[in-house]
């Protein structure tokens, strides 16, 4: 009977263990995009569920959290209540929050993971502007993923009915007025029909031409310590190097013979609508915009305007995804094995065609299948060669302050309506730039 017992004892050890073994284990990956973006982060995330994730017994619990702002406050709060159960394993975050999760011990910078041998995904496979976005100190905080630049989408029937060239573009702020001046179209009552360009400059836009210009070796900032990203900043650096007054000299000459649409509530439907010839938007939103034209005529895209003929390049842009710290080393690996399934070349790829947000591993460039899409949609290869040829420090600042984006525009507002002169904009600006930064950094 003893010999018997230990034997049943023997064997409910074993099943026990063999089912510990196979027992699914579950991590949470909080995503922001939503809409039919967030739908193919989600499909993603099924895939790898009914694939390499169940054959290796892992699940991913995706979990839309709203937008940035919304999430970005969750996963505050989590922190601060001090639970790591509360955290989520991975987590989205856009470019503007860097420098908040750069501050959180809770956070694993992904340099350090690079570092740390417990991941097959290097460095070089990543697209190096993308790898930058979220760059801090000289470290990669997150790793890239919803990755995207601006882009100028155009009007083709339009360009060739007033007889400018289908296929090219304004390539500077001069031509883009050009351009406008001819696209414009009235009726008899002088009312306009149609705009050359419906453009309200946000950080973003503003990140490329403001730092695309050249300031001694390299480009321009906003701010000092590398608009915040080497360590923080403490002023402002556009008045006294001059690259927000030359922008906005050549910006108002040519909104001065352009006379553009400045103020809209739906650049895309305006778009659509053959009311603007042009717009200013994200490579991310090549397909939703494409689906609003369908067939009511040819667009194409192209790089943005740039300030004038010796500037160059364009700001990355996008989120990246954060790994969060829970302490639990088996929950680290599963979560960096769904990190290299994401990453892949093949998912990356997937990722492209279904959104429009660039790939972020290099490998998926050369793929077959991404030279097939752009072949079907040819508007596609701008935005890449655009990026390719682009800085990889060209990022947006990480001045840490509220309100940029109204600052900014509200100056350019102003300078159009006659409110203000250039210099009295610069001014202004400087001086409100200046005290959100300080008010910042005494927050601290």
């Amino acid at each position: 009977m003893k010999k018997f017992l230990s034997l049943l004892l023997v064997a409910i050890v074993l099943l026990s263990s063999t089912a510990l073994a196979s027992e699914t284990r579950t991590i949470s990956f909080w995503y922001s995009a939503g809409g039919a973006n967030g739908a193919v982060i989600q499909s993603l995330v099924d895939e790898f569920n009914e694939t390499v994730g169940k054959a290796a017994n892992i699940f991913v619990d995706g979990q839309y959290q709203g937008a940035y702002t919304a999430s970005s406050n969750k996963l505050s709060a989590a922190i601060a209540a001090g639970d790591l159960s509360q955290l989520p394993n991975v987590v989205q975050q856009g470019a503007s929050t860097v420098r908040r999760l750069a501050s959180y011990e809770e956070v694993i910078k992904f340099e350090d993971l690079l570092k740390s041998g417990k991941t097959n995904m290097t460095k070089d496979m990543f697209v190096q502007n993308f790898y930058y976005s979220s760059y801090m100190q000289g470290e990669a905080i997150g790793m890239p993923f919803a990755s995207s630049t601006i882009l100028l989408y155009y009007n083709k029937d339009a360009f060739v009915e007033v007889g400018l060239d289908p296929e090219v573009a304004p390539k500077t702020l001069k031509e883009l007025g050009e351009y406008c001046a001819k696209l414009t179209k009235k009726n008899d009552d002088g009312s306009v029909e149609r705009y050359g360009i419906v453009l309200q400059p946000d950080s973003w836009f503003m990140s490329t031409w403001l730092c695309q210009q050249r300031v001694g070796d390299g480009h321009a900032y906003f701010a000092d310590n590398m608009d915040g990203r080497d360590g923080y900043s403490t002023h402002t650096v556009f008045k006294e190097e001059g690259t927000m007054k030359h922008f906005l000299e050549e910006y108002m000459a040519a909104y001065d013979q352009g006379q553009w649409k400045y103020l809209s509530e739906d650049d895309t439907g305006d778009f659509a609508a053959g009311k603007v010839a042009m717009f200013i938007s994200s490579s991310s939103a090549f397909y939703s915009i494409a689906n609003a034209v369908g067939d009511k005529f040819n667009f194409g895209c192209a790089a943005v305007p740039a300030v004038d003929e010796n500037c160059l390049g364009v700001a990355a842009g996008g989120s990246s995804l954060y790994i969060m710290d829970k302490q639990n080393e088996q929950e680290l690996a599963d979560t960096i094995f769904f990190l290299e399934y994401l990453t892949s070349a093949e998912t990356q790829y997937k990722w492209f065609a279904q959104t429009g947000y660039f790939p972020v591993n290099v490998a998926t460039y050369d793929t077959p299948e991404l030279a097939a899409r752009v072949a079907e949609y040819p508007q596609l290869k701008a935005g890449i060669d655009q990026l390719l040829a682009s800085e990889p420090t060209l990022q947006e600042p990480q001045l840490g302050i509220s309100g940029f984006d109204s600052m900014l525009s509200e100056a350019i507002i102003d300078i159009i309506e006659g409110n203000a002169t250039i210099d009295e904009a610069i001014d202004t600006l400087t001086e409100n730039v200046d005290a959100a930064i300080d008010e910042y950094i005494s927050s601290l």
